[in-house]
Order: structure tokens, then C-alpha cells, then sequence
């Protein structure tokens, strides 16, 4: 007699209820509205889902005819890399085998050569790929991937974390550090601190671009209750002393050093560093055949400013004279110029915009008559970019630096 019974209530845990077919909300059934949250979730992409994980992913493409697996054995190119792990310089140089370069210990080399088999591996048995990878541990971090259609190998860090490691207090300080901890030291990550003001961050790793400053994790010790004017006077106290120490010891200080790959002028004749390939391409142009003149004659402060174009990660163009003969970013190649890319650099602005001319000229005759900079919001400006007129809508913003001069002449 108990066998229906436990059955029905089995029936009732396991079965998700129906949705009345006539229920409503606002005379819209209920069915069209999920229909329309499914509708809009499906033109969500696979790149924006993983720029928004924290974890650090990359993908690469086990099949490409851009990417020679063949005669890269000995490094990894990811076609796509994520927020998360493009802003960890280390992380990124240990996966793609810059650590490795030099001065690499044997173990390093070693704990590589296994990541990268793991990582582009195939199966033993034959040809095909794997349907996932088992997942490993390299630099501190547990990695995970998976195979998208045997091609699409898609691949994810994890912090090493075991339930006594889990700190008690804020969460949101510590993850990051802990991460550039274990990153920087090759190890799994130390269990949090239970000190007060204990985060921080390894002198050889740079901060993200959007942290503007380090605050420590407070913990409190005790389990008893502490007044709010305790707490306020204990705060005080803490801030005095870190006032008073050196701050080139202090837990929340920087230590600022030159990175390793960067590119500190890409227009002086032997660049130092790794020229990307719009670097590359725009120290290609002839700019002798432009109102900018050769490099060689573009003065320190120029200079300055056509780097700060180039680092900045934003969508950026430098506009110069009265032909407005302009240059810029990989981001403005990708987000604006679409095909007007490549010839668009070096040349006047109102003839391969001339759709947004109307519309743009006259802001920018104001601001250079001025000399005041000018900022619009969710601007209208219909442009040619893809091979047919798309209504796009841009937030740009648009300053004169007379200041600058192109020759020392």
C-alpha cells in the first residue's frame, strides 16, 4: 500500500507544474512572454557571454587555415581571449608560451609542454578531436575546456579553492589578489588572510584599467559584537597608520615597472617591444606623402599623442590640419572604420566619411575655431562601414590640442 504513495509524491518533486493555458499578464498569455525572453536570449552571443565571465577563457580553432597548428607545436594562438584573461599580461605570456622564452626553468618548460598537449591535444585512437578535454592544473589554476562541432576547443581557469580556504569576510577585494598570487608564484593560491588590510597585489602585474584604486579587506577576529563606534575608531586608527608608514610598503601601493612586451614609442626607427599587427601596419604608411610628414620629423610631443592614440582601448583617431589627415587605434579599425580600412589611414577624414560630413564638419570647424572640447551622447550618424548605409548611433567626444606640432620645425 506504500508503493502509490511514495510514486505520487515522486511524480509531484520531479514533474514541473503546467502553466494555465489561459493565464495572463496585462491580456498577454504568459506562454508569449517566454517565448519572447527565449527569442531574446538567442541573440545573445557566445563572445559577449564569455567577455562577461570572470573566469580567464580562451578559444582556439583546432581546424583553421589562419592558425598552422602544424608549425606552431611549441606555442598556443587563441583566436579569442576574454577580458578576464587579457587583463593578466603574465597569465596570457604563460599560455602562449612567452613565459617560456629565455630564461625559463626546465620545470617551467616542462609544465608548459603539457599544458600546450593538453590544451591542442586530439585523441589517441584517431584523427578527430576530442569531444572535451579532462581538465588540468597549470599555473595555479584548474582549467576545464570543451569541443564546440570537433573544431571550436573552448577553454577555463579556475581558482584552486578548497572550503576552509574561503575567507569569511569580503569576498570581492581578495579574488583578484589571490588569482595574482597564484599566478605570479606558480602555485595554487594561499588560503586568504584573516589579518586586517591584508590584500595585495604583486609589483609585477599591472592593475585593470577600470580599478582606480585598492581598498584592503577589514576582518574582524573576534565573533563578539562590536559597536558601530568601535568599529568607526578602529577604521580611523588604521588609516593613521597607514598614513604614517612608508607607502612603498604599504599592502595597497603599486610598484610600477616597464612590461616586458610592451611598446613604449612605435614611431621612433627601432621600436622596442612586440609591434602588433596595426602597429606594424601603420608604421608601413608612408607618411612623407602625408601633411604629417616622415616619423623622423614628428616632434616629442607628437609623438606622445600618436602613442596615447594607439594604447588607448578605446575607439581613437587623431585628426591633423585643415585636410583633417588622421590615424588611429585598432579599436576605431574595428568598431568604426570597417572596410574604409586600410586605406583610410593617412588620409583627410570629410572624403571617406563624407556620408557623416554634414553632420560632423561643423562640430569639428567649431571646436578648432574654440579650442573647446565638445562631447555628444547616442549621436545619429549613418555610415558606410560593411558595404551598405547602417544607422549607427556613436557616444564620441572630440578636444584641439594646439600644443602639438608635427615637426620641431
Amino acid at each position: 500500500m506504500e508503493r502509490p504513495q511514495k510514486r505520487q509524491m515522486l511524480d509531484v518533486l520531479v514533474t514541473p507544474p503546467a502553466l494555465p493555458a489561459m493565464r495572463t499578464t496585462d491580456s498577454v498569455p504568459v506562454e508569449s512572454l517566454a517565448q519572447d525572453a527565449f527569442n531574446e536570449l538567442d541573440t545573445i552571443s557566445l563572445r559577449e557571454v564569455l567577455e562577461s565571465d570572470s573566469r580567464p577563457t580562451f578559444i582556439l580553432d583546432l581546424d583553421s587555415d589562419y592558425v598552422d597548428l602544424a608549425n606552431h607545436k611549441d606555442a598556443i594562438r587563441p583566436i579569442f581571449m576574454n577580458a578576464a584573461l587579457r587583463s593578466h599580461d603574465r597569465l596570457l605570456d604563460s599560455i602562449t608560451g612567452a613565459l617560456t622564452e629565455g630564461t625559463a626553468s626546465d620545470s617551467d618548460t616542462t609544465a608548459y609542454h603539457d599544458f600546450h598537449s593538453w590544451a591542442t591535444g586530439i585523441t589517441k585512437f584517431d584523427d578527430s578531436r576530442d569531444v572535451f578535454p579532462s581538465a588540468l592544473n597549470y599555473r595555479g589554476l584548474h582549467w576545464t575546456g570543451s569541443t564546440i562541432r570537433q573544431r571550436w576547443r573552448m577553454i577555463s581557469g579556475h581558482l584552486i579553492t578548497q572550503v576552509a580556504d574561503v575567507p569569511k569576510g569580503n569576498l570581492f577585494s581578495s579574488a583578484s589578489d589571490e588569482l595574482v598570487t597564484a599566478i605570479d608564484r606558480n602555485r595554487s593560491p594561499r588560503p586568504a588572510a584573516t589579518q586586517a588590510g591584508s590584500s595585495s597585489l604583486n609589483s609585477s602585474m599591472q592593475p585593470h584599467p577600470s580599478s582606480s584604486k585598492l581598498t584592503p579587506t577589514i576582518r574582524s577576529k573576534t565573533t563578539n559584537p562590536v559597536s558601530s563606534a568601535q568599529i568607526s575608531k578602529e577604521r580611523s586608527s588604521k588609516a593613521s597608520e597607514r598614513t604614517s608608514n612608508d607607502t612603498s610598503t604599504s599592502s595597497t601601493s603599486i610598484a610600477l615597472s616597464s612590461p616586458k612586451h610592451g611598446v613604449p614609442d612605435w614611431t621612433v626607427a627601432n621600436p622596442k617591444g612586440v609591434l602588433s599587427d596595426h602597429l606594424l601596419f601603420a608604421r608601413s604608411i608612408d607618411w612623407a606623402a602625408t601633411p604629417l610628414g616622415p616619423m623622423s620629423s614628428w616632434s616629442s610631443a607628437f609623438r606622445e599623442v600618436a602613442n596615447l592614440i594607439m594604447r588607448n582601448p578605446h575607439p581613437a583617431a587623431l585628426f591633423w590640419g585643415e585636410e583633417l589627415t588622421m590615424f588611429y587605434n585598432e579599436a576605431y579599425k574595428n568598431e568604426v572604420a570597417g572596410n574604409k580600412h586600410p586605406e583610410l589611414m593617412g588620409t583627410g577624414f570629410s572624403g571617406p566619411f563624407s556620408e557623416i560630413w554634414d553632420s560632423v564638419g561643423p562640430v569639428m570647424k567649431e571646436c578648432a575655431r574654440t579650442g573647446h572640447s565638445v562631447r555628444i551622447e547616442n549621436d545619429r550618424l549613418p555610415i558606410v562601414r560593411n558595404g551598405y548605409l547602417e544607422e549607427c548611433f556613436f557616444s564620441w567626444s572630440l578636444y584641439v590640442n594646439s600644443s602639438c606640432r608635427k615637426s620641431n620645425g
